[in-house]
């Protein structure tokens, strides 16, 4: 009898031994999968820093020329900054940037609708104010 508690507590303790093994190995290949698919979202955002870094940047006077060949368009919507296409009335996309927490003068280009000429000068300003 004592054979047999010893022989069913050393089988249940083999099984629970190779879950638990089982259950790292797979949580091991899963931390792998998750570690090569953000090694490759940094590379494609190195990528794109390294193309954006190296395009000719062209700065144009702030005239009314200059805004009519604007990509996108900042302007205030419910106290947020908000992006608009080029035509200014084509909502593009919503921030959760507060216009209270940038500078004043920006705040007045932002009422006014500031005109931003491409996609990177687009993204310099979300980096430089998105928390």
């Amino acid at each position: 009898m004592v054979k047999r508690i010893l022989a069913g507590a050393l089988g249940i303790i083999l099984l629970l031994t190779l879950a638990y093994y089982s259950g790292s190995l797979m949580s091991e290949r899963a931390m792998q999968e998750e570690q090569a698919k953000l090694q490759e979202r940094i590379e494609y955002l190195e990528s794109a820093a390294k193309k954006a870094a190296s395009a000719p940047r062209l700065v144009q006077a702030e005239t009314p020329e200059a805004e009519q060949t604007a990509r996108f368009y900042l302007k205030e919507q419910d106290g947020t900054v908000s992006i608009y296409q080029g035509d200014g009335t084509t909502l593009y996309e919503t921030t959760d940037i507060p216009i209270s927490l940038l500078p004043d003068a920006l705040q007045g280009e932002i009422r006014a609708g500031k005109a931003i000429q491409d996609e990177a000068e687009l993204y310099d300003f979300l980096e430089n104010y998105s928390s």
